[in-house]
């Protein structure tokens, strides 16, 4: 699996990217309009990753015009390969007991990394 870490606060692969400009389109929207506001503080991602299977992202405060943009983000990762970033066929699998939101392609290539790295399959015990 190739999960990489973009700053401190992006864990999740790059196949959600195009989700996460569009989240970090909707804070920066949010920041410009409130800026002058009397006791503003900008409004920024405190952690960005991958839960159950789907992207999840948790900013310094609520704000539920925001909070509401960004869940709808959050279910539409439940229809983007976190690894590729495919639309097509795409599901919430179980694999080994770890929920992962993958394209077929992507889902194959795990369970052969897995089988590989645990030696599963394998006549040697």
């Amino acid at each position: 699996m190739s999960i990489k870490r973009y700053k401190e606060y992006y864990e999740c692969g790059d196949g959600w990217r195009p989700l996460i400009n569009k989240a970090k389109r909707i804070l920066r929207k949010y920041n410009l309009k409130h800026k002058h506001d009397a006791g503003f503080e900008k409004l920024e991602f405190v952690q960005i990753k991958e839960k159950f299977g789907l992207l999840v992202m948790y900013t310094n405060y609520d704000v539920p015009q925001v909070e509401k943009a960004l869940q709808q983000l959050h279910y539409e990762s439940c229809g983007v390969c976190e690894i590729c970033g495919s639309r097509k066929n795409v599901h919430i699998h179980d694999v080994h007991s770890w929920e992962m939101t993958r394209c077929p392609k992507c889902l194959k290539k795990e369970e052969e990394i897995y089988k590989k790295h645990y030696n599963v399959g394998s006549e040697e015990s």
